[in-house]
This record gives C-alpha cells, sequence and structure tokens, in this order.
C-alpha cells in the first residue's frame, strides 16, 4: 500500500482546481446593453452598432458604443468611477454611476444552457 505525503495531497487537489476552472463556461460575448436609471431601463443599446449617447440625470454621462463593447467615455459626476470602469462586452459585466443613479448591464441573446438537465 502506498502512503500518500502532504504534497501528494496538494497536488491532487491543483490538478482537480485546474480540472474544474477549464470545465467552467466561459463568459459569452453580449449583444446587447441597457441602461437603467433609478432601477427603470431608459435605452437599449445593441452591441453591433456604434454609436453615442449623452445621458442627463443629477449629472451627464457621455456613453460609447464601439466595437462589440460599451463604456462610459465621459461623465461629470464627482468620483468619476463610472469612466474608469472602461469598456465592457461580455454577458454580466456593468458599469455603475451612483451619483447619477446609472447602471449600464451587459446581456446575450444566446438561450444555450451551460448545464444538461436530466
Amino acid at each position: 500500500m502506498i502512503k500518500l505525503k502532504i504534497g501528494d495531497y496538494s497536488i491532487i487537489a491543483a490538478v482537480i482546481i485546474c480540472a474544474v476552472i477549464m470545465l467552467m463556461p466561459a463568459k459569452q460575448a453580449g449583444d446587447r446593453a441597457v441602461l437603467y436609471c433609478d432601477g427603470k431601463p431608459v435605452k437599449t443599446f445593441d452591441l453591433s452598432v456604434d454609436t453615442e449617447f449623452v445621458f442627463e440625470n443629477d449629472y451627464v454621462n457621455i456613453i460609447t458604443v464601439k466595437n462589440g463593447s460599451i463604456l462610459v467615455r465621459d461623465a461629470d459626476c464627482p468620483d468619476r468611477v463610472c469612466v474608469y470602469s472602461g469598456k465592457i462586452s461580455k454577458s454580466g459585466q456593468t458599469i455603475c454611476c451612483l451619483p447619477n443613479k446609472v447602471v449600464i448591464r451587459v446581456f446575450t441573446d444566446n438561450k444555450e444552457t451551460d448545464v444538461i438537465s436530466g
């Protein structure tokens, strides 16, 4: 009988973790983005169409869609976290501008499931 040492358990754990990570589905590229203000949808953007949109509420956000991604190019809010968030393009990613009560979220219309049901 072979006795396993602590290093053997570490290697086995590392291999299992790597296998689980490799089997996890990658986030899909988004098809559209929705701009919400105060939790209500304001505008839907098609990420395949390059455009620029100016949203005004308490502050001004300049939103740019280009090459399949969306970003807040400029904002006059005090912290500018939305601008520093950069561009997003994967389903589930978000940009938030809390002073302006704005959230931009990317969605995909792909209906593929990533689990097998029986």
